[in-house]
């Protein structure tokens, strides 16, 4: 499985992003990769997008910005893993997806931010992971191998994301860094930013090469294993987030890296039992995803 896995993983990124000196196809048309897949009965997907907007070169300002290596083809791999959806650059007629545009300071008229609104109406998408890489020297400076960035607006799930990626990583020996000092996807152009202001829950993965491309085969084998599991073992805990959403107000995210209970005054709930259990749902889900990591 492993070597089909790699097999895919090249010939997609040879066949989509890498043309054309990584501007892809250049196209007004075929701009966008998208992919869906399914392991449900009636033919659907699960609510899962994996995005990559760098997959291919970006220009800012007249300014090349090389490509993240291999990020649209890992999204569209852990797409067919997870039995959901993918969507990447591979053209580049309307700029970076992560800047703002001449119309609108946010960036949200961009179209690969209108794509992922499609996602969440036509589909019911609900949780998106951000793909981005990261040099070998920032991911040194850093001492890292993923770095996870929540944007200026996270909501809960934003958190409960980080928490369960980082716990998942480290039982695979793979080194995350949350709240990434170099990326944490503040700028409110971010795709994660965009995602959690339209009430989705979303995260930013920054991967180093290592786990990208290179010789190492296992760890990119383990960054598929890790947003695979994490991203199906927080299917059953959206109910759970929804509530939790909507009874938090000024609680920030980082408070559910720990297992202690919210600060009072920080949530809209006026029973603790009801509170904590909640929160019990969260560390059982998040142990789930410590104890069930599939092989690839």
């Amino acid at each position: 499985m492993n070597d089909i896995l790699k097999d895919d993983i090249e010939v997609d990124e040879a066949k989509l992003f890498a043309p054309n000196d990584h501007n892809g196809f250049g196209t007004t048309t075929d701009h966008m990769t998208k992919h869906s897949a399914s392991r449900l009965e009636d033919g659907s997907s699960y609510p899962i997008l994996f995005t990559a907007p760098h997959a291919i070169v970006q220009w800012r300002e007249g300014e090349r910005k090389e490509q993240d290596d291999y990020t649209g083809a890992i999204a569209l791999t852990l797409a067919g893993l997870t039995g959901g959806h993918a969507l990447a650059m591979s053209g580049n007629p309307t700029g970076d997806p992560m800047k703002p545009t001449t119309t609108d300071s946010k960036g949200d008229d961009h179209p690969f931010k209108k794509e992922i609104m499609k996602y969440k109406a036509d589909q019911g998408v609900r949780l998106v992971f951000d793909l981005h890489g990261i040099g070998t020297k920032t991911a040194e400076e850093n001492k890292c191998d993923i770095g996870l960035g929540l944007g200026s607006l996270p909501n809960t799930g934003s958190g409960v994301l980080a928490r369960a990626i980082k716990k998942t990583g480290e039982k695979l020996d793979l080194q995350v860094k949350v709240g990434f000092k170099a990326f944490a996807a503040l700028q409110r152009s971010t795709v994660t930013t965009f995602c959690t202001a339209k009430g989705l829950y979303a995260i930013q993965v920054e991967m180093a090469p290592c786990l990208r491309f290179g010789p190492d085969e296992e760890k990119r084998i383990k960054l598929l294993q890790l947003l695979a599991t994490v991203a199906l073992d927080m299917l059953p805990l959206l109910n759970t987030l929804d509530q939790l959403n909507d009874w938090t107000s000024t609680c920030h995210p980082a408070r559910y890296f720990s297992n202690s209970a919210l600060m009072p005054g920080q949530v809209k709930v006026p029973s603790g039992d009801q509170r904590l259990g909640l929160q019990a749902d969260i560390s059982t889900a998040i142990a789930r995803c410590d104890s069930k990591i599939p092989d690839l």
